[in-house]
């Protein structure tokens, strides 16, 4: 796997302004350390929302993780645990937003039974920050092969990530607000401009430069006028960004073409680069490769830079009750979106990876009780789970290299 070996920069960026250079230094965790950040003297500020459901319990395995992961990484961290979600007054409190307009990065925790139109505490955070761009990784862990519907082989090595459009297109909520149940017809606008574009353009070059070079836009082109802008636009871009260089390959398929092909041969893709409404389909197809479980981490990125990152599911109906009264506790996707943040948000790729190979390490062990035990897997809770995670840090700094950042992480 191919990831970033620094933060991104997004003409605003997708690392925020200001961010400081890299430290060097081989073979050390610290090699990729921020200089003026992260210190014990300058620590990152994570404004963690805690979310609603197994929200707050998820949120607080992986703050333990991260406190963690500071003894071995030389990271230093200062959290501001804020409410989001149900458990609150308000789905997004006015000190919530705060918090994270002060902070270097967020982590959300999931939030919400199902999708509620204009009452999601989520839609609330994406207008309130601007959020136009979702990164969205696709690795299908060797250790959960079992766990897919495919073929071992024929999954083994996927690894994908999905550059979204989130703040355009037609899921911007509006035609919700303007429902009148009386009408005889209905009608959904679907509109792009240059600079949205060229804004989700510019983050999908970037991810593609970090890794194999190769992006697949989808879009209908053939039958949409908007999608047929979309198209030149982008080419437009990548055109002018990338003249005179080939080590950067864009071509196009359809939405269709694209949903039947990634599933035929899905090792054969690697960048997705496509718009809101077209990316909430293909997001679900590329997670079923992997199984049933909702294990995917996310990232969002605002207009300035600032990156909320948290379960791919935002509205995680396994973290309610399953008949049992008990909420169903999985931390997997937020831990790996602990290790995004540390990766495209702080620009600490070495860190990131020690959370990627001692999640690793630690599923080829254990799982949790809402996961199917194979190869010899016990099943424990998702605190013991997270204890193990731990254990495999310590076990990774005393006894294993970290890998290349350029060769590893998602």
């Amino acid at each position: 796997m191919i990831g970033f070996v620094g933060g991104l920069s997004l003409g605003g960026g997708l690392a925020r302004p200001g961010r400081a250079g890299l430290r060097s230094g081989a073979g050390s965790a610290r090699c990729a350390i921020a200089v003026d950040k992260g210190t014990k003297s300058d620590p990152y500020s994570i404004a963690i929302l805690k979310g609603d459901g197994a929200g707050p319990k998820v949120a607080e395995m992986t703050q333990s993780v991260l406190e963690a992961l500071g003894q071995y990484a030389d990271l230093y961290f200062k959290f501001d645990e804020v409410e989001f979600g149900g458990n609150g007054d308000n789905l997004l409190p006015k000190e919530s937003v705060e918090a994270c307009k002060a902070s270097d990065a967020v982590l959300r925790a999931p939030q919400g039974l199902s999708r509620a139109g204009e009452n999601s505490a989520h839609v609330q955070l994406r207008d309130e920050f601007e959020l136009f761009a979702q990164l969205r990784p696709v690795t299908v862990y060797p250790q959960l092969l079992d766990l897919s519907s495919f073929k071992n082989d024929h999954v083994e090595g996927v690894d994908l990530m999905l550059v979204r459009e989130v703040s355009g297109g037609a899921l911007t909520g509006e035609d919700i607000k303007s429902l009148n149940e009386n009408a005889d017809f209905g009608e959904t606008t679907m509109h792009y401009s240059r600079g949205q574009v060229e804004r989700i353009s510019n983050v999908a070059l970037q991810v593609a430069e970090a890794r194999s070079g190769n992006v697949v836009n989808v879009d209908k082109a053939y039958a949409l006028h908007v999608s047929a802008f979309w198209r030149n636009a982008l080419h437009a871009y990548f055109a002018k960004q990338t003249e005179g260089r080939n080590d950067i390959m864009l071509s196009d398929l359809f939405l269709d073409d694209f949903c039947r092909e990634v599933l035929f041969r899905p090792k054969d893709f690697d960048v997705i680069v496509t718009s809101n409404l077209f990316g909430d389909f293909i997001a679900e197809i590329l997670a079923g490769l992997g199984g049933p479980l909702r294990v995917s981490p996310s990232t969002w990125i605002s207009r300035d830079g600032l990156h909320v990152c948290g379960p791919a599911d935002i509205y995680n109906s396994t973290a309610y009750p399953d008949g049992t009264g008990s909420p169903i506790v999985n931390p997997i996707a937020m831990i790996r979106s602990a290790s995004m943040m540390l990766r495209y948000a702080l620009d600490e790729p070495a860190a990131s990876d020690i959370i990627q190979k001692s999640l690793m390490k630690t599923l080829e062990e254990y799982v949790t009780p809402d996961m199917v035990a194979s190869n010899g897997q016990t099943v424990v809770s998702a605190e013991a789970f997270t204890s193990n995670l731990v254990s495999s840090m310590e076990y990774m700094h005393q006894y294993e290299m970290v890998c290349d950042p350029t060769l590893c992480g998602e």
